[in-house]
């Protein structure tokens, strides 16, 4: 989406309502075996299969068709349901549209299939209610056929394992706690695991939570959502580089070196934060892994004052506005 279309999208120059939709059900059959319903974040790489077959629930928000259309157009709304379904890495752009099933109700039900041949990766769907005719056109309401009224965010699935995102020797894997035996049944409702006797350590993120996974892995860069993911992202780091930076220090303090080249790497990354001044990094890494023994209770705080430096304060900022607001 272009940066003009983000705009417009966010402020929409008639009368629209960017949450009006809500997912009332996605029950989805693989192969014609059902599967029963898929939730926002689902991975569907497990098992191979041919065809995906989605009969998608839509329900519009109370009142949603009032606040939209003119009050002439009220009684035989000219409005229509089309699900965007979007896959950027394979490029595929489809869209299906479809009228009330039940024109008593707001509901909307709708059956769609998709071949697995020409899917990759990240699927998202997104649901528009759309004017299906042109209209007298009134002062705060689309009247052009074609423009959107009411949108919600997008049910997103993958189709296949995601690829691990590796950055400062960290490897990140999204996988159900339940489906790895290295995570003691006590964790399984946690939501994030580190494993650090690994080269490189390991992320687990618990796809079992399909809400939190979706916001997560979401790429909005404004709004509750993008505020939401990134402060969830800090929580992460607050955990996490402490524990591979005291892991670092203590094998480098025990053995004199480290034995894994991520431990080195860690432990020079944090001189460079701490110390930006510091021209040797092996004497800076020398005194780091020397304070971490000496005064861990210290150096933790001093660890965490770092992390607070980088942006967190000011995204837990971004947030309380978004929430507040």
């Amino acid at each position: 989406m272009s940066n003009k279309s983000r705009l417009i999208k966010r402020f929409m120059p008639y009368a629209s309502e960017r949450d009006g939709i809500i997912f009332h059900h996605v029950h989805h059959t693989v192969d014609g075996e059902v599967r029963g319903d898929l939730a926002s974040g689902s991975n569907l790489s497990s098992t191979r299969w041919i065809e995906l077959t989605l009969t998608i629930g839509l329900e519009l928000r109370s009142g949603v068709l009032d606040r939209v259309l003119h009050a002439e157009e009220r009684r035989a709304p000219p409005v229509a349901l089309v699900l965007a379904v979007r896959n950027p890495t394979s490029y595929l752009a489809r869209s299906f549209c479809f009228v009330h099933s039940d024109s008593s109700t707001e509901k909307y039900e709708h059956t769609l299939s998709l071949p697995r041949s020409e899917l990759r990766g990240e699927v998202s769907i997104t649901p528009y209610l759309v004017r299906t005719t042109n209209g007298t056109r009134k002062s705060g309401h689309a009247w052009r056929k074609g423009a959107w009224l009411a949108t919600s965010d997008p049910l997103i699935f993958y189709v296949d394992e995601q690829k691990p995102r590796v950055g400062n020797d960290l490897e990140i894997l999204r996988k159900r706690f339940a489906d790895v035996p290295e995570i003691p049944v006590t964790d399984h409702g946690n939501w994030f695991y580190l494993q650090l006797d690994g080269d490189p350590p390991r992320l687990y993120l618990n796809d079992a939570h399909a809400a939190m996974m979706a916001v997560l892995y979401d790429k909005s860069t404004r709004g509750k959502r993008a505020a939401t993911r990134d402060v969830l992202f800090d929580l992460l780091d607050a955990t996490v580089w402490p524990a591979l930076v005291l892991h670092a220090a203590r094998a480098r303090q025990e053995d004199g070196e480290t034995p894994y080249a991520w431990q080195d790497n860690i432990l020079r990354l944090w001189v460079r934060w701490l110390h930006p001044d510091e021209h040797d990094l092996e004497a800076g890494v020398e005194r780091l892994t020397r304070r971490a023994a000496d005064a861990p209770a210290a150096f933790l705080l001093e660890l965490n004052a770092a992390l607070q430096r980088r942006e967190h304060v000011r995204r837990i900022d971004r947030l309380l506005v978004e929430v507040t607001s």
